[in-house]
């Protein structure tokens, strides 16, 4: 009888030890993603304060400015642990008697892995950057032709309609009498997209595979993974862009309120 109880003690004592370390493992989670959520909004304050530091020394001229980050790192979320770069792009936008107007900017910024030590800020881990609409519709019309199997001269940022023929899923045709300004698609990992349709399709790339190509004197750009990414050609860095990063910067410089899904 002695034994019997002996052993319904121990199970009850093991299936205690069992859901308290269960427990524990949730609170520590918890605990971790509430860290990490303060470490993100300070993050956040540090970039913003660079940003507007930066923009009152170089850009005296404006006296009302809105500025926000758009996204940290690849994939908008945090300072990205992947590459030696982190992208962090901010939205611009010049206010008039405290109302915001059209003239929106974006001021890119490259923080090359190291930037922030238990000494504070190293600046000379910073790049600058400061792009108007035609110059981010210039890059992403780029990496949209050099994604696809489709080489066409494109003016205007004018973009033909391409249809999936009928007949095969993996066939197009070209219906020449459409065409869409790339400000109004966004960017998939297929290709670009209307109303969450193909409109111009990109290639089929393996997770290895790279296409590379000049930007400017700058940077180059090449695609990876079914997305962007940048190498700085004098620092000689480079980063991989999430598509919905990607996506939140084209939907601001081209005025876009919503996105839709990629």
């Amino acid at each position: 009888m002695k034994q019997i109880i002996i052993l319904i003690l121990v199970a009850k004592f093991s299936l205690f030890n069992q859901v308290k370390a269960q427990n524990d493992d949730i609170w520590a989670v918890a605990a971790a993603g509430v860290g990490l959520a303060i470490a993100i909004e300070k993050n956040k304050e540090i970039l913003e304060n660079l940003a507007a530091n930066y923009v009152m020394k170089n850009f005296p001229e404006y006296d009302e400015f809105n500025l926000k980050v758009i996204g940290i790192g690849g994939g908008g979320k945090k300072i990205s642990g992947e590459g030696t770069v982190s992208f962090v792009p901010f939205a611009f936008t010049q206010l008039k008697d405290g109302k915001l107007t059209d003239n929106r900017k974006l001021i890119l910024l490259f923080a090359s892995k190291g930037w922030i030590n238990k000494f504070g800020v190293d600046y000379t881990r910073l790049k600058w950057q400061v792009w108007d609409v035609n110059k981010w519709n210039k890059l992403i019309t780029q990496y949209s032709l050099l994604n696809s199997p489709f080489k066409l001269t494109i003016t205007g940022g004018l973009f033909p309609t391409y249809r999936q023929k009928i007949s095969s899923n993996l066939d197009w045709e070209l219906d020449a009498n459409n065409f869409n300004k790339i400000s109004d698609l966004n960017i998939s990992s297929t290709g670009l997209k209307l109303k969450n349709k193909i409109v111009f399709p990109f290639y089929n790339l393996e997770g290895d595979d790279y296409i590379v190509e000049d930007f400017n004197n700058e940077i180059k750009i090449f695609v990876n993974e079914g997305s962007l990414g940048i190498f700085l050609k004098d620092t000689y860095d480079s980063i991989l862009i999430s598509r919905n990063l990607i996506n939140k910067v084209h939907n601001f410089i081209n005025g876009r309120k919503m996105a839709e899904k990629n």
